[in-house]
């Protein structure tokens, strides 16, 4: 009788094991879309980095580009709670967080579209740079050399 209950204690060890092993397994992926907008153009901004990290993760968990029209899909999230960052040249980086069971997503659902995620340029301006260069002494064509006689001093006699 102590044999037969080992086993049944066992058994249901190795069963709540598998269990709580196999949820994570179970969990589907959400692929996310959306477009990244430039509010001052009125236009979807073409070619957009969009990095999504976990809560509380500093890597990229997934990344996607935007296409020339700004959006972006396939982006797979296996987490409910991430964080969006989003890069352009020349446009301010923005970076939101979301909450799938905040905005009431289904834990079976297998795509949630994000909207219009709007980013505004950057303001920076590049300053001035002057290039400086001295003239070249000698230069080869083919098979003719130049001599550039401005490049060189003279002695008054």
């Amino acid at each position: 009788m102590k044999r037969f209950y080992r086993i049944h204690i066992l058994l249901a060890s190795f069963l709540l094991i598998c269990f709580l092993l196999a949820e994570p397994i179970l969990a589907q992926d959400i692929s996310l879309s959306g477009q990244v907008f430039s509010p001052d153009e009125n236009t979807g901004l073409p070619f957009a980095r969009v990095l999504l990290f976990c809560e509380n993760d500093s890597v990229p968990t997934a990344a996607a580009e935007a296409d020339e029209t700004g959006h972006f899909a396939n982006l797979k999230s296996p987490c409910r709670r991430f964080s969006l960052r989003i890069q352009a040249l020349q446009y301010q980086s923005l970076e939101e967080n979301y909450d799938l069971d905040e905005l009431n997503v289904p834990e079976d659902a297998a795509t949630y579209d994000l909207g219009q995620l709007k980013i505004y340029p950057d303001a920076t301006q590049l300053e001035t740079v002057n290039v400086e260069a001295q003239r070249m002494q000698v230069s080869l064509s083919g098979d003719t050399i130049t001599f550039a006689a401005s490049a060189y001093g003279t002695h008054q006699d």
